[in-house]
């Protein structure tokens, strides 16, 4: 369901033990729009690319592009919260975070922490999930923005990076023109008072300072 132009590059991760070679590349590559490709160490995130990471890596993602340390052999691995909270804290308000199907509750502090500073939060329908208990656990910890099945994720996606949709304050997602125009009045008496024209601000921006 994703197509170009998606105005944002896709970052996949996935849990892999440190030794195993994923197939993911070959999986998906014929059956998406998007250019997708294995992540390398430094690479600047481009869009309309997916990257996926490799195994045996810890990810995080710095100043838009991706950073690997390696994976310790024992011990516990969330690597869906550490990239979820590279990103709060350098990037939050240019994310779109989707949880799918998966065990366990790697990514529910990662996906609280960004939706805190601003941060889009998506998450796959549990119903239609194989393994639920990811999707649920962040669903109980975190005001998620939306709960859709994947075909409705990817619509979701698309409409927040390219402009279509966005968040007014805690309400969710709105159609971001219909939200432009219930601002205009505050836009207005902000120009006429002030003489600062905010109406071409982006909405996370102005809900954040009206709040």
């Amino acid at each position: 369901k994703l197509r170009k132009p998606s105005n944002a590059a896709f970052v996949v991760v996935q849990h892999l033990a440190p030794d195993h070679r994923s197939l993911m590349a070959d999986l998906l590559g014929p059956h998406c729009a998007l250019d997708v490709k294995e992540g390398v160490d430094g690479q600047l995130l481009l869009p309309d690319q997916v990257y996926l990471m490799p195994s045996g890596v810890m990810l995080s993602i710095d100043d838009g592009h991706l950073r690997f340390e390696p994976r310790p052999f024992k011990g516990l691995s969330l690597p869906i919260n550490r990239v979820l909270e590279s990103l709060a804290a350098h990037n939050a308000g240019q994310t779109v975070a989707v949880v799918l199907s998966g065990s366990g509750s790697d990514g529910s502090a990662g996906a609280s922490e960004l939706r805190r500073r601003g941060g889009f939060v998506l998450v796959q329908d549990p119903a239609s999930a194989q393994f639920d208990s990811m999707p649920r656990s962040v669903i109980q910890s975190t005001l998620v923005d939306a709960c859709q099945p994947p075909e409705g994720l990817a619509e979701t996606v698309l409409a927040i990076t390219q402009g279509r949709a966005d968040r007014l304050a805690e309400e969710g997602l709105v159609h971001a023109p219909s939200a432009r125009s219930a601002l205009h009045r505050v836009f207005t008496a902000m120009l006429d008072r002030h003489g600062i024209d905010f109406s071409q601000y982006k909405l996370p921006t102005i809900m954040r300072r009206i709040e």
